[in-house]
Order: C-alpha cells, then sequence, then structure tokens
C-alpha cells in the first residue's frame, strides 16, 4: 500500500511537473508578450497590388505642336517690295536689330534665304546710297510678284532751307540767305542728292549755282522748265516713274512764288488729283502733298525737271 501510495504519489507529482511545462511554453509571461508585439513592423498600407508607399502619378509627356517642316532652299529668287514708302532692312532677323538700310515700293531685290520668324534673307541697293545690303526683312512686305498699283515712291532725302547749318548762307554775290529765298536752291540740293546716291546739302548746291544781285537762280542747264500747265499732272506722274524727282513753283495771291519738290505718288494711274502727289516741302511747314500746297500757293507757274 505504501508503495502503491508512493507510487501514485510520484505519478502525481509528475503529471503536475508535465502540465506546468506546458503552461510555461504556450504562454509566455506578461513582460515577454509585450516586448515581441512592440517588435513587430508597423502597418503598411495596401493601395494598390503592390505593398508599400503609393505609386507616383504616371508621367505625363505633353504631346509636341507640330511644327511646319523646314522651308527648303532653292536658290536666289526675286521678290518685289509691297509696302508704300520705305521697308526697313535689319542687321538680323528680328525687330530689335538694326536698321542698316532701305528698300522702297516696288523695289526688285533678291530672297538669298529661308523664313527665319517671318523674316527673309535680302540683298539690294539701298534706296539713298545705292550700296549693296545683304540683310532681313519681313516677309509681310515682300512678294514674288510684282505690284499691280501704279504707285511711286522716291526716297529722297529732306531738307530745310532754315536749317541752322545753312539757313544764313547768303545766294551768290546778293545779301538774301538761304532761309528767306532759297526754297529752289534746297529743291535742287534734294534732287541732286537723290539723282547721284550722294549727300549734296543746299550749302553745297549754292556753290554749284549761279545768282543773279537780288538772288533769282539761274537754271542748270541740265534742267528743263515749262510754264505750261497743261496737263502738268500726267507729266509729272511720268517722271517720276522714270525716277526723276520734279520740282514745282506756284505763287500766293500777292505773287511771292515758292517751290517743293514731288517725291512720290499714290493714285489709281487714271485720274490725277493733286492729292495723289507727294511732295518734300523746304519749309518747316506739314505740307505733305500739292493739294496743301496750292491751297497756300494756288498760282502755278512753273515745273522743272532733270534731263542731263
Amino acid at each position: 500500500m505504501k508503495f502503491e501510495e508512493k507510487h501514485i504519489s510520484g505519478i502525481i507529482i509528475g503529471v503536475l511537473a508535465v502540465m506546468m511545462c506546458c503552461v510555461a511554453f504556450v504562454k509566455p509571461p506578461v513582460r515577454a508578450r509585450a516586448e515581441a508585439e512592440s517588435a513587430q513592423p508597423a502597418r503598411v498600407n495596401v493601395v494598390d497590388e503592390t505593398v508599400g508607399i503609393a505609386p507616383a502619378e504616371p508621367l505625363k509627356v505633353q504631346a509636341a505642336e507640330p511644327q511646319p517642316e523646314a522651308e527648303t532652299y532653292t536658290g536666289d529668287r526675286p521678290a518685289w517690295v509691297t509696302t508704300f514708302g520705305k521697308l526697313n532692312v535689319r542687321e538680323q532677323a528680328n525687330t530689335e536689330s538694326s536698321v542698316i538700310g532701305h528698300f522702297v515700293y516696288r523695289q526688285e531685290v533678291t530672297i538669298t534665304g529661308t523664313d527665319v520668324d517671318g523674316f527673309y534673307a535680302v540683298a539690294g541697293e539701298d534706296s539713298r546710297t545705292g550700296e549693296v545690303l545683304n540683310g532681313y526683312c519681313h516677309g509681310d512686305y515682300l512678294s514674288e510678284a510684282e505690284p499691280e498699283e501704279p504707285y511711286v515712291y522716291l526716297d529722297v532725302p529732306a531738307y530745310k532751307q532754315t536749317d541752322g547749318r545753312w539757313g544764313d548762307v547768303t545766294l551768290g554775290s546778293s545779301k538774301r540767305k538761304m532761309k528767306d529765298i532759297g526754297c529752289a536752291t534746297t529743291c535742287l540740293a534734294m534732287s541732286k542728292s537723290f539723282l547721284t546716291k550722294t549727300m549734296v546739302y543746299p550749302d553745297d548746291m549754292e556753290e554749284l549755282l549761279w545768282y543773279d544781285k537780288k538772288g533769282n537762280l539761274g537754271w542748270p542747264k541740265t534742267y528743263t522748265w515749262t510754264t505750261d500747265s497743261t496737263y502738268y499732272l500726267e507729266t509729272i506722274f511720268e517722271k517720276l516713274h522714270e525716277g526723276i524727282p520734279v520740282l514745282v513753283g506756284s505763287e500766293k495771291k500777292n505773287g511771292r512764288p515758292h517751290w517743293v519738290l514731288v517725291v512720290g505718288y499714290c493714285g489709281d494711274g487714271e485720274n490725277f488729283y493733286p492729292s495723289d502727289f507727294l511732295i518734300n516741302d523746304p519749309l518747316p511747314d506739314n505740307r505733305t502733298n500739292l493739294k496743301q500746297f496750292f491751297e497756300t500757293y494756288p498760282v502755278f507757274y512753273k515745273m522743272a525737271f532733270y534731263t542731263g
């Protein structure tokens, strides 16, 4: 019995020991469990099929605007100026570049390069000096067809007889001064400057001319003059198309004369009106056409032009 009791007691003690070991294995102490939980990785959001940070937005590539095909240079070709008046010739292909000279309406030039931001490389004679220019002009003012309008614009330098550089110059041996009666001399200086492509100023012109003691001008032999007013506007139109500016003299009702130089025409070529003819007036007034001139000097008396 004692053996059995001892044996049973031993069995019971063994079973209890095994149970305690199992409990110790299955349930760790509270402190150990807390450390294990704190060691777990932080929760990560799942935003698509991948785990981690949200993917970046898809790269948006802006579609390039279709570019015009580059113009193929096919060699030099002629073009004509279509703007009435003077066209700037620039050093570079932009409006900020320096102006190196001018072309004029209906002038034929040569396109020597392709379109650059609306500008074309061009070559042609400067309208004032006759020197060959190589620069850039905007294509809006050029055409491969010659303009049909009968306009004319001569790039004649504009001088004023009252200019301080020569206004006090006396004419010939007279005591009359350029600023007082030198309108015809000033017009001749403008005309000669244009025809010779050089700058001939009124005081230079005075030295080339003859005057009587009252300061009246003796006309150069290279000029033809007439007092016939029949079809005089048609004659001026013809001379302008020949590239020759025309002097027109007229008087006030009190007989005081004045001269201007006609340098352009902007009419239809069939009907001729004084308002269609552009002038350079030697006086410091704002007259720009023959109509305005005749309003102050209504009595036509003479016309003159270069004949060589």
